[in-house]
Protein backbone atom coordinates (compact mmCIF):
# COMPACT_ATOMS: atom_id res chain seq x y z
CA UNK A 1 0.00 0.00 0.00
CA UNK A 2 1.13 3.45 -1.65
CA UNK A 3 0.48 6.51 1.66
CA UNK A 4 1.33 9.89 1.85
CA UNK A 5 3.20 11.48 4.92
CA UNK A 6 2.80 15.15 5.68
CA UNK A 7 4.98 16.36 8.17
CA UNK A 8 4.93 20.23 9.35
CA UNK A 9 7.88 22.60 8.34
CA UNK A 10 10.98 21.37 9.68
CA UNK A 11 12.10 24.82 9.87
CA UNK A 12 9.57 26.05 12.12
CA UNK A 13 9.98 25.07 15.76
CA UNK A 14 7.02 22.41 16.50
CA UNK A 15 5.71 24.45 19.32
CA UNK A 16 2.32 23.25 21.56
CA UNK A 17 0.26 25.65 19.03
CA UNK A 18 1.96 23.49 15.89
CA UNK A 19 0.90 20.61 17.53
CA UNK A 20 -2.87 21.13 18.32
CA UNK A 21 -3.13 22.47 14.65
CA UNK A 22 -1.96 19.16 13.24
CA UNK A 23 -3.92 17.35 15.48
CA UNK A 24 -6.92 19.46 14.54
CA UNK A 25 -6.34 18.42 10.81
CA UNK A 26 -5.98 14.73 12.11
CA UNK A 27 -9.12 14.90 13.78
CA UNK A 28 -10.85 16.68 10.76
CA UNK A 29 -9.01 14.30 8.35
CA UNK A 30 -10.50 10.99 10.34
CA UNK A 31 -14.28 13.06 10.09
CA UNK A 32 -13.95 13.37 6.50
CA UNK A 33 -12.31 9.91 5.82
CA UNK A 34 -15.74 8.81 4.88
CA UNK A 35 -16.75 10.73 2.15
CA UNK A 36 -16.36 8.90 -1.14
CA UNK A 37 -14.42 12.06 -2.65
CA UNK A 38 -12.22 12.57 0.22
CA UNK A 39 -8.75 10.44 0.61
CA UNK A 40 -8.74 7.49 3.36
CA UNK A 41 -7.14 8.57 6.56
CA UNK A 42 -4.33 6.01 8.07
CA UNK A 43 -3.72 8.02 11.16
CA UNK A 44 -0.79 9.43 12.46
CA UNK A 45 2.63 9.75 14.07
CA UNK A 46 3.36 11.68 17.26
CA UNK A 47 6.94 11.01 18.82
CA UNK A 48 8.13 13.72 20.54
CA UNK A 49 8.82 16.57 18.73
CA UNK A 50 8.07 14.71 15.32
CA UNK A 51 4.57 14.26 14.05
CA UNK A 52 3.38 13.39 11.15
CA UNK A 53 0.20 12.40 9.51
CA UNK A 54 -0.49 9.48 7.01
CA UNK A 55 -3.24 9.00 3.97
CA UNK A 56 -4.27 7.60 0.94
CA UNK A 57 -1.72 8.59 -2.06
CA UNK A 58 -3.87 10.81 -4.31
CA UNK A 59 -2.84 9.36 -7.71
CA UNK A 60 -4.00 12.74 -10.06
CA UNK A 61 -5.32 16.16 -9.34
CA UNK A 62 -8.69 17.00 -9.49
CA UNK A 63 -7.58 19.36 -12.49
CA UNK A 64 -5.84 16.49 -14.66
CA UNK A 65 -8.69 14.05 -14.11
CA UNK A 66 -11.39 16.80 -15.64
CA UNK A 67 -9.26 18.18 -18.07
CA UNK A 68 -11.14 20.48 -20.72
CA UNK A 69 -12.00 17.66 -23.45
CA UNK A 70 -13.82 15.46 -20.73
CA UNK A 71 -15.77 18.41 -18.99
CA UNK A 72 -16.51 19.86 -22.21
CA UNK A 73 -18.10 15.97 -23.03
CA UNK A 74 -20.33 16.59 -19.86
CA UNK A 75 -23.82 16.81 -19.85
CA UNK A 76 -25.94 19.38 -17.77
CA UNK A 77 -26.83 16.91 -15.34
CA UNK A 78 -23.44 15.36 -15.10
CA UNK A 79 -22.14 18.85 -14.22
CA UNK A 80 -24.95 19.55 -11.93
CA UNK A 81 -24.56 16.18 -10.45
CA UNK A 82 -20.52 16.87 -9.85
CA UNK A 83 -21.16 20.02 -8.53
CA UNK A 84 -23.17 18.71 -6.04
CA UNK A 85 -20.87 16.27 -4.82
CA UNK A 86 -18.32 19.06 -4.64
CA UNK A 87 -20.22 21.13 -2.46
CA UNK A 88 -21.08 18.37 -0.59
CA UNK A 89 -17.60 17.69 0.25
CA UNK A 90 -17.19 20.96 1.43
CA UNK A 91 -19.89 21.24 3.12
CA UNK A 92 -18.64 18.80 5.34
CA UNK A 93 -15.67 20.07 6.18
CA UNK A 94 -17.10 22.95 7.38
CA UNK A 95 -19.90 21.45 9.78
Amino acid sequence: MRVAVKVPNVDVHLTKKHSRKVLEEAKLMKLMSFHPNCLTFHGYVCDGGYLALVSEVADASLDRLLGDEVIEGLTTNQRVSLAARIANALRGLHV
